[in-house]
C-alpha cells in the first residue's frame, strides 16, 4: 500500500494537541497511546467483550471532520460502545463520505456489533496515518459517550484511495480494566506515517 499523501495526512497531523491531565496518567496513557489493537486487548483483560452500536447513518459534517475528510456536507457515520464485562470503556466514530460507503468501505455497512478492527488488523489494503489527540470540547457526535470522557484521539484510515477518519475516546470505566494490578504491556513507538495494519502480529481492534 502507498503511503498517504498530501492535506489528508497534513491536516491531521496539524490537530495535535497536548495530553489532558487525565491522559498523562501512566494508564491511561498507555492505553491512549497503544497502536496495536485495543479490542484484542480488552478481550485479553475482561471476561466478555461486545460492540454496541449507537447510531449508524447519515450526519452533518462539520469542522475538521469535513476538512480532513474533504467531503461534502452530508457524511455516513457509525457510533459505537465497546464494553467490557458489560460496561462501556470506549466510545468511537467513523465517519466517511457516502461515495467511500459505496466503494472501497462498503463493508462498515454490514459489520453489524462486529468491531470495525476485524478488518482493520487483517486487512493489508488498509492503511492508517499516525494518532492525533483530542480536545474534548471538540468532539462531534450524534450518541453522546455515556460519561464524561478522559482523552481521545482520531486517525485517518485509508483504503482503496479512500479514507475514512476513526475517533476513539476514552471513558473513566477503562480504570478498572486494569484493576489495581496494572502492569505496562510493552508500548509501541507512535507511527512516523501511514503504516499497514493488516501485516502485524494483533488481533482485532
Amino acid at each position: 500500500m502507498k503511503p498517504a499523501r498530501g492535506r489528508m495526512a497534513g491536516g491531521l497531523s496539524a490537530t495535535r494537541v497536548p495530553l489532558s491531565s487525565s491522559a498523562r496518567d501512566p494508564l491511561i496513557h498507555d492505553w491512549l497511546t497503544h497502536t496495536q489493537s485495543l479490542t484484542a486487548r480488552l478481550r485479553r483483560r475482561s471476561r466478555c467483550f461486545a460492540v454496541q452500536v449507537l447510531y449508524q447513518g447519515r450526519v452533518p459534517l462539520r469542522g475538521i471532520e469535513r476538512r480532513l475528510l474533504g467531503a461534502a456536507a452530508v457524511a455516513h457515520a457509525r457510533e459505537v460502545l465497546l464494553l467490557a464485562d458489560g460496561v462501556p470503556v470506549v466510545w468511537a466514530r467513523t465517519v466517511l463520505a457516502p461515495s467511500a460507503l459505496r466503494g472501497a468501505w462498503r463493508f462498515l455497512g454490514r459489520l453489524g456489533t462486529r468491531p470495525l478492527g476485524g478488518r482493520l488488523f487483517t486487512d493489508p489494503g488498509i492503511t492508517r496515518t499516525r494518532f492525533a489527540f483530542l480536545p474534548m470540547r471538540r468532539l462531534q457526535a450524534r450518541r453522546a459517550p455515556p460519561s464524561v470522557p478522559l482523552a481521545g484521539r482520531r486517525a485517518l484510515l485509508l483504503r482503496g484511495g479512500q479514507a475514512a477518519l476513526l475517533t476513539e475516546v476514552l471513558l473513566p470505566a477503562l480504570r478498572a480494566v486494569d484493576g489495581g494490578d496494572f502492569r505496562r504491556a510493552p508500548g509501541s513507538p507512535m507511527q512516523k506515517g501511514p503504516q499497514p495494519l493488516g501485516r502485524g502480529p494483533s488481533g482485532t481492534r
